[in-house]
């Protein structure tokens, strides 16, 4: 597994999402939860396949954080680049609105529609098309982002 910690500057706080998901505030208040696709500039972004600024995805959310001896200190957001990604059925229902979990066999897009959700529908705008990776099974996607150095061959 392929995994980085973005610590993002600024004084958000982590709760408990649904299905026992994590989330963090980030920018604007908007919620990051297990399996959204998100970018990094200056601060978490979650990725919609609409733009080009917002398309280009850093990797899906694993987690998020905070240090809680420490008021106000930096929020962590743990995201994965490759390899696979195991959440259970509710938590990828949230990211992909589908019930039951992933379709095995399936690529799974950023969504055009909604922000920091994923889709089996590549976007209509050719520019925008932005795959993440394949479904194993109802609860591991193999993520391969293309572009990623990580899935350059060797």
């Amino acid at each position: 597994m392929a995994d980085f910690t973005y610590t993002r500057l600024a004084r958000n706080v982590v709760t408990p999402g649904s299905s026992g998901s994590t989330s963090a505030a980030v920018a604007d208040d908007t919620s990051v939860d297990l399996g959204a696709p998100i970018l990094l500039f200056d601060e978490v972004t979650l990725c919609k396949a609409d733009a080009a600024a917002t398309s280009n995805c850093a990797g899906l959310c694993i987690g998020a954080g905070e240090n809680p001896a420490v008021p106000g200190a930096p929020v962590s957001i743990r995201y994965q680049f490759a390899g696979p990604l195991t959440l259970t059925v509710d938590q990828w229902a949230n990211i992909t609105s589908e019930v039951g979990g992933l379709t095995p066999h399936s690529t799974y897009y950023i969504s055009a529609a909604t922000a920091g959700k994923l889709t089996k529908t590549a976007p209509s705008n050719p520019d925008y098309i932005a795959p993440v990776g394949f479904a194993l099974n109802a609860t591991t996607l193999m993520i391969q982002i293309p572009g990623n150095p990580a899935q350059a061959s060797p």
